[in-house]
């Protein structure tokens, strides 16, 4: 968890690891090429992880959260941005001895919208 934390703050602007904090990590079995329905067929399947997380700007007031809703909004369609985020989050990964899939099937990152949630009261 330290290491995705790590790799989510170090691709946000102004945001330390110690503000990022991991909620789930999902393991989930995606179709290769979700749009083939050959592989559908076929069962051709990847393991991926989905990854929930929630950033503290409480420190940094609006214009620090609309600095990080606009990068995770640029990450969320892809580009150099995402595929820079991506390498970073493997290579946090791999220092830390995860075990990602072998130099054929290069792992990819991708990234949803956000979502701006209200406090949580407990």
């Amino acid at each position: 968890r330290s290491a995705l934390a790590s790799a989510v703050g170090s691709g946000l602007p102004l945001v330390a690891a110690d503000k990022v904090r991991i909620f789930r990590v999902l393991e989930i079995t995606e179709f290769k090429g979700t749009h083939d329905v050959k592989a559908k067929l076929h069962g051709a399947r990847q393991k991926a992880a989905k990854v929930e997380f929630e950033v503290d700007v409480a420190a940094g007031g609006q214009r620090k959260l609309d600095l990080v809703e606009a990068r995770l909004m640029l990450l969320s369609h892809g580009g150099r941005a995402a595929a820079n985020f991506g390498k970073a989050l493997v290579h946090a990964l791999t220092a830390v001895g995860v075990q990602l899939p072998a130099a054929g099937a290069s792992p990819h990152c991708r990234v949803a919208e956000p979502q701006q949630l209200g406090a949580r009261h407990v």
